[in-house]
């Protein structure tokens, strides 16, 4: 946790996770831009419905749950809906899924 100084001291403890937060969104997107790294439309960053398909999300390549971090290396900038359909798969899965590479069509 972030040191308390005199212009902090009244912040709650989960102010600091949502400023680093924040803080990483904004790396990752100035790194690899605005398109989505699944699909490679472009992203809703700023718009009324934040929630809504198109708005921006970070994905994890290796889930959090499966010993994934929060390091930039690890993470990509996806759209709601595709960061659903990525799920937690491995991240070999999730490669053959970008772009519609491997991506299976219901029949």
């Amino acid at each position: 946790m972030a040191k308390r100084t005199a212009a902090n001291w009244f912040l709650p403890h989960w102010a600091f996770k949502a400023r680093r937060k924040k803080q990483r969104f904004a790396e990752v997107r100035a790194r690899d831009g605005d398109a989505c790294w699944r699909c490679g439309h472009p992203m809703v960053f700023d718009g009324p419905h934040p929630g809504a398909g198109r708005a921006a999300t970070i994905e994890h390549v290796q889930p959090l749950s499966k010993g994934g971090t929060w390091a930039l290396a690890n993470l990509r900038l996806c759209h709601v809906g595709c960061n659903r359909h990525l799920a937690d798969n491995d991240p070999a899965q999730k490669e053959r899924m970008r772009c519609g590479g491997g991506v299976l069509k219901s029949t």
